[in-house]
């Protein structure tokens, strides 16, 4: 497995888990359903929105697409810092947790 996406923090079910300073009034610009959650971090790889990423604990998350300097892509390129829209995983994070590419 290849290291995917370094998640520096997250917004799930309206709630910001981070242990860095992020301004939320930004991510609410972010239009998501109830049923979807973002990852915040730094792309350690290219992949696109057609690849399964997975966590440590083996748990697979499909990203819907990518948010990159305000705009709305379906891929991501190594070393970029962007936000990934995914369905809600109800595994845990951690912050500074890495997404594998398999």
């Amino acid at each position: 497995m290849k290291e995917a996406f370094q998640i520096i923090a997250y917004l799930k079910d309206d709630i910001l888990y981070s242990n860095i300073p992020i301004n939320k009034e930004t991510l609410n610009t972010i239009q998501i359903d109830k049923n979807q959650m973002l990852l915040i971090g730094r792309a350690l790889t290219d992949f696109s929105s057609m690849d399964k990423l997975y966590t440590i604990f083996g748990d697979s998350i499909t990203p819907l697409y990518f948010y990159l300097y305000g705009h709305k892509t379906d891929f991501i390129s190594h070393g970029c810092t962007c936000t990934i829209c995914t369905p809600i995983l109800n595994a845990p994070f951690l912050n500074d947790n890495i997404l594998y590419l398999s």
